[in-house]
């Protein structure tokens, strides 16, 4: 996710390339940063002393070892972090007297249409206004409860690939029904993608579209009495659970 970012700061024209530094220990991964143009080194310490902000996108698994390596540089100055499940309590005892801002974005941001939680409890408003400043330029920007962030991460963090799981099962069922991949694909996307736009700008919620799509007796009826049965719902419901409880795992 941190190359993503790196990747639509630089295409957005939010920052230019020699603004940023990025540290990975992956030598495939730093030319693939030098590519953007921008300073890459293997030492994070290195790169947050030269830093007047810091972006933590490191796996919540790794977090403990690379902020031993880089606590003493960035003491008082900014990290935004976008580690699911962490905390900003977790993140100060790690990483005293930095500023933390933790941060939830999506992979949509690559084209503009991202989805970011900022939790707003206890931070600056100078460093509240930079995240904002960051990431709104990528997609649509909440600030919230910190509280709220371990299921906004399983909703929107976790969702791109929750909807690609369903829009793939769909285009392999639509085959089994006699249509050919490529045209199931792209009939797929444009009706995910029309469906989206139409609840964005017609002020209908996702049940009153249903409701408006769904007429007595017809295919879609049949389709969704076969989601009632096999409970939907109560799958979705796990899944988003099972993930909100990782979540709170990885603050641990």
């Amino acid at each position: 996710m941190g190359h993503a970012i790196a990747h639509a700061l630089i295409a957005r024209k939010i920052l230019q390339p020699r603004q940023l530094v990025m540290a990975d220990p992956l030598s495939a991964q730093r030319r693939r940063a030098a590519a953007l143009g921008c300073a890459v080194t293997a030492d994070a310490a290195l790169a947050a002393s030269q830093a007047a902000s810091i972006l933590l996108a490191v796996k919540p698994q790794k977090v403990e070892e690379v902020a031993a390596r880089i606590r003493l540089a960035v003491r008082g100055k900014r990290v935004v972090s976008i580690l699911a499940g962490t905390t900003r309590a977790r993140l100060r005892q790690l990483l005293p007297g930095a500023r933390i801002v933790r941060v939830m974005p999506n992979t949509p941001l690559l084209v503009g249409s991202g989805a970011t939680a900022i939790a707003r409890d206890g931070v600056a408003p100078e460093d509240l206004r930079f995240a904002v400043r960051l990431f709104e330029p990528m997609g649509r920007v909440w600030k919230v409860q910190e509280k709220w962030m371990n299921g906004i991460t399983a909703l929107s963090g976790s969702g791109p690939a929750l909807v690609c799981a369903f829009l793939e099962a769909c285009i392999a069922a639509a085959g089994k029904n006699g249509l050919p991949p490529e045209l199931s694909e792209e009939l797929g996307l444009q009706t995910l993608a029309g469906t989206a736009a139409l609840l964005r700008s017609g002020g209908l919620t996702p049940a009153q579209l249903r409701e408006m799509v769904t007429s007595p007796g017809g295919t879609t009826e049949a389709a969704l009495r076969v989601f009632a049965r096999r409970r939907l719902p109560g799958l979705v419901e796990a899944a988003i659970r099972s993930a909100v409880r990782r979540g709170a795992e990885l603050s641990r």
